[in-house]
């Protein structure tokens, strides 16, 4: 078969685990981590692109979300 790729499929279960409270979901610092690989990341953003960040680090293994402090935005009116 040219041109045909196996590709490897994650032999473990893979989990995100969301651990910041719904009531402060909120654009701040968060922190995105993964305990076995002693891995953590600091953002600043919404709640929707820290959450999706922290999602795709899962290839790396577990991953942690972490909501530390919110962050006052200016209004724009």
């Amino acid at each position: 078969m040219d041109g045909f790729r196996a590709r490897r499929v994650r032999s473990e279960h893979v989990d995100f685990a969301d651990l910041t409270d719904p009531h402060e979901r909120a654009f701040g610092f968060y922190l995105i981590k993964v305990p076995a690989w002693d891995y953590g990341q600091l953002i600043r953003a919404s709640h929707a692109t820290a959450a999706r960040l922290a999602r795709s680090r899962t290839q790396y293994g577990d991953a942690e979300l972490h909501f530390l402090e919110v962050i006052d935005t200016p209004a724009l009116d």
